[in-house]
């Protein structure tokens, strides 16, 4: 099995946009915001039943209203996160072009355009794998970064499964 790994990224517009769709629903701050506007609109929902007269009726209406701030805030990030991810795409690419991950028996090199970063295996926190990244979840400088390598970077299926088992044994050594 190798010992060093290499990986140089270039994330699309469309990939960047999809990751950051994807990352969205599992930050705490996001699903708090949903949660809160959830029960708000509900307790609205309800406290407007109290509020119905005599003549009226419940009606498709009172429902709609209960669930309008989830709905909002739904598109608000929807919108959000496409504008976002144009910006960084039109004045940031260095961000997510150029970038070369050096993967060895001490841990990961991050080499960009702009910035260059040096992680050992004692800060990795986990490996989580989906149908396009690996996500390396990583505590750098007191804070929780992810660091995401495309599998489409790989040359085969089994090289990406090597990976995978390098990282994975690194992740138990520690």
């Amino acid at each position: 099995m190798q010992d060093t790994f290499t990986v140089a990224q270039d994330f699309s517009f469309a990939e960047y946009l999809r990751f950051s769709y994807y990352q969205l629903p599992r930050m705490k701050m996001v699903r708090r915001l949903f949660i809160f506007s959830t029960a708000i609109g509900l307790l609205s929902g309800l406290l407007g039943l109290f509020a119905l007269g005599e003549n009226e009726k419940l009606g498709v209406m009172l429902l709609v209203q209960s669930l309008m701030p989830p709905v909002f805030l739904f598109l608000f990030f929807f919108v959000f996160m496409f504008l976002g991810a144009l910006f960084v795409v039109r004045f940031k690419p260095h961000i997510i072009r150029g970038i070369t991950y050096r993967f060895t028996h001490w841990g990961m090199e991050r080499i960009g355009t702009r910035t260059e970063a040096t992680i050992p295996w004692r800060d990795f926190r986990s490996l989580k794998e989906t149908a396009s990244f690996y996500l390396l979840h990583v505590r750098e400088n007191n804070t929780d970064n992810v660091h995401v390598i495309q599998k489409s970077k790989f040359a085969n299926s089994e090289e990406a499964e090597q990976f995978k088992a390098f990282v994975t044994g690194n992740l138990a050594a520690q």
